[in-house]
C-alpha cells in the first residue's frame, strides 16, 4: 500500500502487511483529494519496554530467521496521525519491521504475523500492531 506511511518522510516506505488490515481498514483517496498525514512517535514508558530488549526481540527476531525472512530493521514506534481539521490521534504500539528489499512478498510476512503476536501475547502485551515494510539500513557516517 503506497499511501499508509503518507508524510513520515518525503520517500515513505510501502507497506507490506500490517496485522490490524481487517479491524482498522484503510480507504486509498481518490487522486486529488487531501489524506491524513503521519508522524513517528518514539515508544516510552509501556509494558513493552521492559521486556523488548531481552525477550520480546530476540524471539522475533529467531522466528523470522526460522521462517527464512531476511529482515533490516526490527523496531517499535506510534505513528500520530493527522487529518484536515482533526485532532492529532495517537496510534497502537506498533511493532515495525524492515525486510530486505525483494526478498519476500506479502503472503509470507503475512504468514509469519500470528508468530509474533503470540510472542507478544505470552508476555502480556496484546494491544500491538505488527506492520511490514521493505528498507534497509544505511550508514550514513563512518565512526572515527
Amino acid at each position: 500500500m503506497n499511501f499508509w506511511y503518507h508524510g513520515i518522510s518525503g520517500d515513505p516506505p510501502k507497506l507490506m502487511w500490517r496485522s490490524d488490515i481487517e479491524t482498522n481498514p484503510f480507504p486509498v483517496p481518490p487522486p486529488g483529494t487531501n489524506f491524513f498525514q503521519i508522524s513517528t512517535k518514539t515508544v516510552f514508558n509501556t509494558p513493552l519496554n521492559e521486556v523488548w530488549a531481552n525477550i520480546v526481540a530476540p524471539r522475533i527476531v529467531a522466528s523470522m530467521k526460522a521462517r527464512g525472512l531476511r529482515y533490516s530493521a526490527l523496531s517499535t514506534a506510534r505513528f500520530l496521525t493527522a487529518e484536515d481539521g482533526k485532532d492529532e490521534t495517537l496510534g497502537p504500539i506498533v511493532v515495525w519491521i524492515a525486510m530486505h528489499p525483494s526478498t519476500t512478498n506479502a503472503r509470507a510476512v503475512c504468514d509469519a504475523t500470528p508468530g509474533i503476536l503470540s510472542i507478544l501475547a505470552d508476555v502480556q502485551i496484546t494491544d500491538v500492531v505488527v506492520e511490514w515494510h521493505e528498507g534497509v539500513v544505511a550508514r550514513l557516517v563512518d565512526c572515527i
